[in-house]
């Protein structure tokens, strides 16, 4: 029997843009010929109600079955998207993961997702905070109580995420707590290099060669890059 889905929270996918570090806008990887950002979604619709795809280019998505929404404030990162994703959501809460992060653990985000119901009336946000003391803002859960604050941080061009996890009712987890789920490695893994997109394309696609052929561009948003791109 399939579990019931969650009442009350909506997933949100941050398909991000352009990475300086990577050398192509991440949301084109394409996994067995799925946009990986599309790919996040179905996952989490296993979970939700209701999905909704954070991205500057809605045409990327214009056969999928979620709901695609742009930002409201342009150019303005992954806090842009919450602000974007929080503000279109039907539900009072959102998990918020980016097209980057494909460890999606179903286990993992039910558990976080009903967490941040019970502890509605206490928290705003709930994130994890590492055992160094860096802040973890994505695979997170936020309340829409936090649209003013960050509407307010926008505005003063204030884009930190940390800024906003410290300035909301923020419950931390911690790593130890995420043991049972496999680990902060996996569950927070984010491919920031061509390496990195090279190695996780070569363990999810079936005869995938390093070299990641599969990490297509999207016509007219070619970037100049180090990976071969076809």
């Amino acid at each position: 029997m399939r579990a019931a889905k969650i009442n009350g929270v909506s997933a949100v996918v941050l398909c991000g843009g352009k990475s300086t570090r990577a050398g192509m806008d991440k949301q084109t990887i394409r996994i067995n010929g799925t946009l990986i950002a599309e790919r996040i979604a179905d996952e989490l619709a296993s979970v939700f109600r209701e999905v909704i795809l954070v991205t500057n280019h809605p045409a990327f998505y214009a056969s999928t079955r979620h709901r695609v929404i742009e930002d409201v404030f342009h150019e303005a990162g992954p806090l842009g998207g919450i602000h974007a994703g929080l503000s279109a959501a039907t539900a009072e809460r959102v998990f918020v993961t980016a097209c980057d992060m494909p460890n999606i653990d179903l286990p993992f985000v039910r558990w976080v997702s009903r967490m941040a119901k019970k502890q509605a009336n206490r928290c705003d946000v709930i994130a994890l905070k590492l055992d160094n003391g860096m802040f973890e803002p994505m695979n997170a859960v936020y309340s829409r109580r936090c649209l003013p604050c960050i509407t307010q941080m926008l505005e003063e061009n204030n884009r930190k995420l940390g800024n906003l996890l410290t300035a909301t009712r923020t419950h931390f987890l911690t790593e130890a707590q995420l043991a049972r789920f496999g680990g902060t490695e996996r569950l927070f893994f984010n491919m920031n290099t061509p390496l990195e997109i090279q190695h996780y394309l070569a363990k999810v696609e079936i005869n995938c060669p390093v070299n990641a052929e599969n990490a297509r561009l999207l016509p007219g948003d070619r970037i100049q890059t180090t990976m071969k791109m076809i």
